[in-house]
């Protein structure tokens, strides 16, 4: 019996700042509570920042890591459930990205109230290109930490 793939990136959560879910995707298809997540996140990631000071940016459990990143100008937050083996730096990468995508996408929607939720669903279409896109910043910086490793050890 093989061993069962795993998927690096297993949720995706871009939250409003009153924890209003705007766009949500589980690959794993798994039974994903968005909705409850998003306002969780949103809540955890304040509690964090009045606590402590410094904001949330990373957590890491035995089967489950999870980035979390904020969007200083619009208050969105972007959620980012990784396999634990892929670490900060990529989820890192895959929150930047995506959270720069669609708040350049629709920019002109966040905050309007009166627009329908749907409308973000359209952010569907363009998440592939920016999950591959996420792939290059990971390559450098796996090489450039190759390179200083090289130099200066040996």
């Amino acid at each position: 019996m093989g061993k069962k793939k795993k998927e690096m990136i297993q949720q995706l959560l871009l939250v409003s700042g009153s924890g209003l879910v705007l766009y949500s995707k589980d690959f794993k298809k798994s039974n994903f509570q968005a909705r409850m997540i998003g306002a969780l996140a949103v809540t955890i990631v304040r509690v964090a920042k009045q606590s402590v000071g410094l904001p949330l940016s990373f957590i890491s459990y035995e089967n489950l890591s999870i980035a979390f990143l904020v969007d200083s100008v619009t208050g969105i937050t972007c959620v980012v459930f990784v396999d634990p083996d892929d670490g900060y730096d990529y989820a890192k990468v895959v929150a930047s990205e995506v959270l720069s995508r669609f708040t350049l996408m629709f920019r002109e929607h966040i905050g309007n109230l009166n627009i329908h939720l749907n409308h973000f669903h359209s952010f569907e279409r363009v998440l592939p290109d920016v999950i591959n896109g996420c792939i290059q910043p990971v390559i450098q910086s796996c090489l450039s930490f190759l390179f200083f490793f090289l130099f200066f050890f040996f």
